[in-house]
């Protein structure tokens, strides 16, 4: 049986072992493959988890970096803090709110140096003088003759008149209340019975107080600035009969101050300006719209567009409006003139606040010379060409500083005021009757300031709008040359007139 089993041949055997090794040596190299991509695999995961453990590494010692900085700014804000608190002990002598501050909240006026102290006034040696003018008799209102001379002298000689020497005197003479009764004659008509009596004039029908008296009570009020119990006190008049007598008349005049703005809305040049006004104890604010020719008073009890918006309307109106930057004014549809003593003021504080600051000291004293002269040009006696060319030189200085490449954000504060605001900053230049500020309305609101601290403002509402409408009325007759009492009781004759309307002319 054994003998006949198939014995392979010698070289099928062979080659049958060929192929077996073959394969087995192609599967140990795969196999080698595989395990050395597995090697590089493993070193690629050692390699990524050391770079992990080093970010992690890394991540902890900047939180703890963090940490420490965070405790070190606590420090630093607890101890600027402290110093803050101890640099800022007031002496009674700080303006609260820097070169901004009113003149209500200024503090006591510091001690002059001992060199203003040395100083001495009036006039410098050997200065010829000017003298008192001389009145002419004509011109006085009044000649007084003084005729009690001695009939003889203490040397026993006979004085002879030799004629007059004159001395002007200037003299005063007290204002009085007088009572009058007056006698209204008064008669019947024979046919129908009818009854007639006469005119009185310069009182309303069943008035008291004569208009004269009312008039001249208003201004020792509302452009004097006397409290109405001293005007009372001084007048001998009701306090109760001046409120309702002044209420009464400003409801009639409200026409008349519509045909101000009006006037006040076509006029070349504007000036605007507010200040703090309380009423009934509610902070308020004191709007002023003034010319040369008009002044209407607006006092509100708030600072919003509203109020401009009521005075300008929402036409395009001709002229330019002079005013500080506050933003209430941007919608009103006129040219408008940013005032530059408010921009200076501002650029000089500065300097104060950053005194160490060498960039913002070199800023202010370049640019703040600029803006002063920017509103000392107008008085220049120049021709206005002259004064144009001027202006365009000064113009273009302003503009140089104002675009030139600074670091210190204080400084780009100011630069972006002139960057963003060219259309409002230079109308100036067009000619000196254009101002670069607004000093005219911070002037005409002097007096409304000085009223505001006797006064502490209005006491009701009524009493708010009486003071807005009668101060228009009084100031306006004052701009215009007119006695403010003479042209009030005139107002007052021709409303009892009957005339309630055309009453501008007896004002400008």
């Amino acid at each position: 049986m054994i003998s006949n089993i198939h014995q392979p041949e010698p070289q099928e055997a062979f080659a049958r072992e060929m192929h077996w090794r073959r394969q087995y040596l192609h599967e140990r190299e795969h196999r080698l493959g595989l395990e050395q991509k597995n090697a590089e695999l493993l070193s690629r995961c050692l390699a990524q988890e050391q770079n992990v453990q080093e970010l992690r590494r890394e991540k902890l010692a900047l939180l703890e970096d963090k940490r420490r900085l965070l405790e070190r700014n606590a420090g630093l804000e607890e101890e600027n803090k402290r110093l803050r608190k101890a640099a800022n002990v007031r002496n009674g002598r700080e303006s609260y709110f820097g070169s901004s501050t009113p003149s209500s909240k200024l503090p006591p006026q510091p001690n002059s140096s001992l060199e203003n102290q040395n100083k001495k006034g009036g006039a410098r040696s050997g200065h010829q003088g000017h003298g008192r003018r001389k009145i002419k008799p004509h011109d006085a209102n009044e000649v007084v003759y003084m005729n009690n001379i001695p009939e003889r002298c203490a040397c026993g000689g006979h004085v002879a008149p030799n004629g007059y020497e004159d001395r002007t005197v200037i003299d005063y003479i007290p204002a009085k209340t007088v009572t009058k009764v007056i006698r209204i004659k008064k008669g019947l008509c024979g046919e129908c019975g009818k009854r007639h009596v006469a005119p009185v004039a310069g009182v309303a029908p069943r008035a008291l107080y004569s208009n004269r008296i009312l008039s001249h009570a208003a201004i020792e009020h509302y452009i004097y600035g006397h409290s109405i119990g001293e005007v009372s006190k001084r007048m001998g008049i009701n306090e109760g009969a001046l409120f309702n007598a002044f209420h009464y008349y400003a409801d009639l005049l409200m026409p008349t101050v519509d045909q101000l703005i009006e006037a006040y809305r076509m006029s070349a040049l504007k000036h605007a300006d507010e200040t703090g006004w309380k009423c009934n104890g509610a902070n308020g604010y004191a709007w002023l719209f003034t010319t040369t020719q008009i002044a209407i008073y607006c006092f509100a009890h708030t600072r919003s567009q509203f109020v401009p918006d009521k005075i300008f309307g929402g036409n395009q109106l001709p002229g330019i409006l002079c005013v500080d930057r506050y933003a209430g004014y941007n919608h009103v549809k006129c040219l408008i003139q940013y005032c530059y003593a408010h921009l200076k003021r501002d650029v000089d504080d500065l300097e104060k606040e950053f005194p160490r600051e060498s960039e913002v000291i070199a800023f202010v004293r370049e640019f703040s010379p600029l803006l002063a002269q920017a509103m000392k040009l107008r008085n220049m006696p120049f021709s206005l060409n002259k004064f144009r060319k001027k202006a365009e030189q000064l113009k273009q200085k302003i503009l140089q500083a104002s675009l030139a490449e600074a670091k210190h954000p204080a400084i780009q504060k100011i630069q972006n005021i002139f960057r963003e605001n060219t259309g409002k900053l230079f109308h100036w230049t067009k000619s000196p009757d254009i101002p670069a500020d607004n000093n005219f309305a911070e002037r005409d609101f002097r007096k409304t300031v000085i009223a505001r601290k006797i006064s502490f403002g209005s006491q009701s509402d009524k009493g708010r709008k009486t003071r807005s409408v009668l101060m228009s009325i009084l100031h306006t007759a004052q701009k215009n040359g007119r006695d403010p009492a003479t042209a009030f009781e005139n107002i007052i004759n021709a409303i009892q007139m009957g005339n309630n309307t055309k009453l501008i002319p007896l004002l400008m």
